[in-house]
């Protein structure tokens, strides 16, 4: 007995006088439950009776159990009568039934004297259910079958008993009912006293996720199958319920229905399936539509499906699993419907073959030559490379999308699409606010439309963002959203896993947590460049690699790495992503360069094949930056200060603080360099104060040479010494004081006399509140001191503290 259970039992007992009626299918423990108010009621000395005596006219049983009443007593005038009789006089009536309908309760309903229990209060609930299955399978597993059971509890037995056989699976096309014996209990228990026609409309309602009457009957037209759903909803309950309008089958139950919907004729099975994807695409449903037309199989009826859901249009309603796998299966039949071949477009794209992609595009335009759709979908193809970054983005590529924003822009089912574009380009254009208002308008149109695969884009955008304003706090709660979307919805898509492994390996290394950052290196960029082609990505995961390569295996070692990559980008048709790294490479150099005091020139520094105004932020700063560089290495740090300002100017009215702190760094190094001292200690503070309000630290470590880290290991002498200052520079400078690269602590620190006194006290030995009496203070003021004094000494403990102030002469 479960405690759902337990607790009706005790609460069934405790109302006399009154009918209960416990109304569930087959397997829903009611007489389990019936047994347990028995129990309860003898131990509390209660008449029980499991007899409705209709014919003396004596007073009945102050209690009486009735399990599944016999069909032939239950239309009496009798039964009626008596069952009216014994509420009126007080008794206590409990009838567990399957057939409600046939029991004569009108009167006493209608005066309120008899309640109904029905299968979602009796069923077992879902954590019981978690908690029983765990007793035998992994977590993962037990919330699984958890999920499927639906609260039906005679299926519990059944699964726990199969788990237990060693060779025991549990697949997701349910060959584990068979094996179990919960196919056998469906039909005997369930299906076997259903009239034909009932289990024919179940059988191919079950092929779709819910279902209404209209659509059943669009499913088998000949049949009239639709009318029937109102009475198995009422003789089912539980297990076939209404939901919003439709019709909706207790997973395990249709998971039997659905195999044994595959045992009809093929011919049967096709049809059925093309004419459920037809109506799944009417509602909206398009994920669904595309799993049913692939089920069929049939080389016809995909381009036909393709033809009709206005073919480019799925990547962004039902996601790109849907793509790849209608993409596959066309491959697999021979399919040469030119919209197929715009789907393989985009497959190409995602898996980072613009090469192939470009080329299979150029052969397939000649074939839309009439198709008005066909060559929207190609526009928005060449859209998507050129606003992903795949390539440069030039006037006619902008020009064009404009154009079919035009054209398109009041299209509900591309509407959000063109949004989605608007707000990558504005992303990289660093027109930050623009973007934040396509990302709030494209999510009403996602959520509208029902296009999850959207919204978890749309919090990937935003992600971005919040990484482009230095916002990490903002990106990581974003980044977890879109996680969590993604392992729910749409955790086969190997893109998308990069791309937030690309993400989170930018935001961990910008909060300076490098451990993580390696291991979500290591994830994204096994995929790339095959994976995700899309400039802000590669942008991401590319500078913190090569930063942290240059830690693990320097300079040379690294630099050789990202040749082998530029190659592999190049041979992948990704110049602009090449040129990218290139730059990457020369900033690098001149980091390295500028902390040796270098005598030599960088060389060239490459910069993207465009003008200007069509670069994106990224290139602006990476190329920037670069080229400062070069001219501090050639000995023209006023050169370099002038190109840092135009980047500042660039990015600071814009929310870039990415940038800003890039360039502000290196800008120290500049005015260092040229004799402004001041004006380099001036522009230090506000690269601290952006590192406070950002979280952004590690770019301390890495960017401005010497300047810099003199400059850090000067404001750690200073914050060594007093220990003030607000809790978020406290935080970062903390955080720069575990880089030995950055800067050492002072070989001896300086303490307050009353710190001093309790280091002295501490030596002697003593708790807190024993220290405190020595000295005359509270045990409170203790551990504040010495919390002061393990920030001092660098150490976490008291005898790492006594250890290390008898090495900086401050003990005896």
């Amino acid at each position: 007995m479960h405690s759902t259970n337990s607790m009706l039992a005790e609460q069934l007992v405790s109302s006399p006088g009154l009918l209960s009626v416990l109304h569930a299918p087959a397997g829903f423990g009611k007489s389990t439950l019936l047994t347990h108010v028995r129990e309860s009621l003898e131990q509390r000395g209660a008449a029980v009776s499991h007899v409705l005596d209709v014919g003396t006219g004596d007073a009945p049983s102050p209690w009486i159990l009735l399990d599944e009443p016999a069909a032939s007593t239950l239309d009496s005038d009798a039964l009626r009568e008596a069952l009216d009789r014994a509420v009126t006089s007080k008794v206590g009536i409990i009838i567990a039934t399957r057939h409600i309908e046939r029991l004569p309760l009108a009167r006493l309903r209608a005066d309120e004297r008899s309640v109904r229990l029905g299968s979602h209060q009796i069923g077992i609930s879902h954590r019981e259910a978690v908690a029983a299955f765990k007793k035998a399978l992994a977590k993962r597993d037990a919330e699984w079958l958890a999920g499927l059971i639906g609260g039906w509890t005679v299926s519990i037995p059944f699964l726990v008993a199969h788990a237990r056989d060693r060779d025991a699976r549990f697949d997701k096309d349910g060959d584990f009912l068979d094996a179990s014996g919960l196919s056998a209990y469906i039909n005997e228990e369930l299906l076997a006293d259903l009239p034909v026609d009932w289990v024919s409309a179940l059988r191919f309602a079950s092929i779709v996720s819910t279902c209404d009457r209209a659509m059943l009957d669009a499913i088998r037209p000949d049949d009239d199958l639709g009318r029937h759903l109102v009475s198995l909803r009422r003789h089912l309950p539980g297990l076939v319920d209404d939901r919003a309008g439709e019709t909706w089958i207790n997973p395990l139950l249709r998971m039997h229905l659905m195999r044994q919907f595959e045992q009809l004729p093929r011919t049967v099975r096709a049809e059925a399936l093309e004419r459920a994807s037809v109506d799944c695409a009417r509602k909206g449903r398009e994920v669904e539509a595309a799993n049913l037309i692939m089920r069929v199989g049939d080389a016809d009826a995909i381009a036909a499906f393709v033809r009709r859901s206005q073919g480019l249009l799925l990547w962004t309603t039902a996601g790109f699993d849907v793509i790849r796998d209608i993409v596959i299966q066309a491959d697999l039949h021979g399919i040469e419907e030119p919209r197929l071949k715009l789907l393989k477009c985009t497959v190409l794209m995602k898996d980072g073959q613009i090469a192939k992609c470009e080329r299979l595009l150029e052969n397939v335009m000649p074939l839309l030559a009439g198709d008005e759709d066909a060559l929207r979908d190609a526009d928005e193809v060449r859209a998507t490379l050129a606003i992903y970054g795949c390539r440069t983005v030039t006037d006619e590529d902008i020009a064009r999308f404009r154009q079919n924003i035009f054209r398109y822009g009041d299209a509900a089912p591309w509407k959000t699409l063109i949004l989605l574009m608007q707000c990558i380009l504005s992303i990289q254009r660093g027109d930050l606010d623009d973007a934040s208002a396509f990302i709030v308008e494209a999510a009403k149109q996602a959520r509208a439309s029902g296009s999850d695969y959207n919204l978890l884009f749309l919090d990937i955008h935003a992600t971005n963002l919040a990484l482009a304003r230095g916002d990490l706090q903002r990106a990581r709660i974003l980044l977890g959203q879109a996680r969590k979307a993604w392992r729910q919805k749409f955790s086969s898509d190997v893109g998308v896993h990069t791309i937030l492994d690309a993400l989170t390996t930018s935001l961990e290394f910008e909060a300076g947590r490098l451990s993580s950052a390696r291991v979500h290196i290591r994830r994204s960029t096994h995929h790339m460049p095959h994976v995700e082609a899309w400039l802000d990505i590669y942008a991401a995961v590319y500078e913190p690699m090569a930063r942290i390569l240059c830690l693990d295996i320097g300079l040379p070692a690294t630099l050789v790495s990202l040749s082998a990559q530029r190659e592999a980008l190049d041979a992948s048709g990704l110049p602009r992503v090449t040129r990218l790294v290139s730059g990457l490479e020369a900033c690098l150099r001149g980091e390295a360069l500028l902390r040796a005091e270098p005598g030599e020139s960088l060389g060239a520094v490459p910069g993207p094949d465009a003008p200007t105004t069509l670069w994106s932020w990224q290139e602006r700063e990476l190329f920037g930056m670069a080229e400062a560089y070069l001219h501090l290495s050639e000995g023209r740090p006023d050169s370099a200060a002038e190109v840092l300002r135009a980047l500042i100017g660039f990015a600071q009215p814009r929310g870039l603080f990415r940038s800003c702190l890039r360039a502000k760094l290196l800008m120290v190094a500049a005015l260092d360099r040229s004799g402004d001292e001041d004006g380099a200690d001036r522009t230090f503070e506000k690269t601290l104060l952006l590192g406070e309000r950002t979280g952004m630290s590690r770019v301390f470590a890495e960017i401005g040479g010497e300047a810099v880290r003199r400059r850090v290991a000067r404001s750690l002498t200073a914050w060594h010494n007093d220990g003030t200052g607000n809790p978020r520079r406290i935080k970062l400078l903390r955080t720069l004081a575990r880089w030995g690269e950055v800067a050492q602590l002072p070989t001896t620190p300086r303490l307050t006399p009353r710190e001093a006194d309790v280091l002295a006290a501490l030596e002697q030995g003593g708790i807190d509140k024993l220290i405190g009496r020595r000295l005359g203070v509270s045990e409170h003021a203790v551990r504040y001191h010495l919390k002061n004094i393990y920030r001092k000494l660098g150490v976490h403990d008291r005898v790492g503290a006594l250890s290390r102030a008898r090495d900086a002469g401050l003990l005896a």
